[in-house]
């Protein structure tokens, strides 16, 4: 816990050395959106393999045009679970492509059953949207448990919504 304290300490000081403008105020930098997903985890060697169809809710504040602090939670229908992460996020996107990024970090997940993935994890990621005169975006992540190398495997839709204040 005190690696994350120090981790969010050092981000939130680099955000005051963003360039000027870059987040007019605190809005400006939130992004959020729901969704669905197939997630996939390996069980490892003490649990079963297993998928699941799930909503999904996320949220993410961008400290500096590339580094977020990014947050989920996930509902599966099948298995009846909710799981969620908390983290931090490098982003990147194709300059000859804006709708098209990569992300990569390290969060904290945590799970309301028992089975993988309640622990630190790293992360990737990549969303891309098809349309441009469409906001929908589509998704892929994978997520490693860092003390039991347990994995998650992601894809899906998410349709971001306007945060307005």
């Amino acid at each position: 816990m005190r690696g994350l304290t120090i981790t969010l300490a050092v981000l939130t000081s680099l955000a005051l050395l963003s360039p000027p403008g870059h987040a007019a105020n605190l809005w400006q930098s939130v992004s959020v959106g729901i969704g669905a997903q197939g997630a996939w985890f390996s069980g490892g060697d003490d649990q079963e393999d297993m998928g699941d169809i799930e909503a999904t809710g996320r949220g993410a504040l961008s400290i500096t045009p590339h580094v977020s602090v990014v947050g989920g939670a996930a509902y599966g229908f099948s298995n009846s679970y909710l799981r969620s992460s908390l983290g931090v996020r490098l982003t990147a996107t194709d300059v000859n492509d804006q709708d098209f990024s990569v992300g990569i970090g390290v969060a904290r997940h945590f799970r309301s059953e028992p089975g993988p993935l309640d622990e630190w994890c790293a992360e990737a990621g990549l969303g891309w949207k098809p349309l441009t005169s469409s906001s929908v975006l589509l998704t892929a992540s994978s997520a490693v448990g860092l003390d039991s190398g347990r994995r998650l495997f992601t894809l899906g839709v998410v349709l971001p919504i306007k945060v307005v204040f």
